[in-house]
C-alpha cells in the first residue's frame, strides 16, 4: 500500500504543481518573469512603471501650430543674433 501511495503522489502533475509552489515562494524574482515579457518583445519599457515607451506620438493641429511658432520664433532669434 506504500509503495502505490508514493508512486501516486510522485505522478507529473504533482511534481508540476510541487515545482510551481517552490516558483511562486517568497524568494527572488526573475525582472523578466515579473514585467512578462517575451524574448519576442523588444518595446521599451520605462524602469519604473513597467508600460511600454511611446517613440513616436501622432500631432494634433494645435501641436503642428505651436512647432510652426516655435520655429519661427528661432529662426527671428536667430538671425537677430547674427
Amino acid at each position: 500500500m506504500v509503495a502505490w501511495m508514493f508512486r501516486s503522489w510522485f505522478c507529473p502533475a504533482n511534481v508540476r504543481h510541487i515545482q510551481k509552489q517552490q516558483e511562486e515562494s517568497s524568494g527572488p524574482v526573475q525582472l523578466s518573469k515579473f514585467l512578462g515579457r517575451d524574448k519576442d518583445d523588444v518595446a521599451r519599457r520605462s524602469a519604473v512603471s513597467g508600460k511600454k515607451i511611446l517613440l513616436k506620438v501622432d500631432k494634433t493641429k494645435e501641436d503642428k501650430l505651436a512647432e510652426n511658432n516655435r520655429n519661427e520664433l528661432l529662426k527671428f532669434l536667430n538671425s537677430s543674433y547674427d
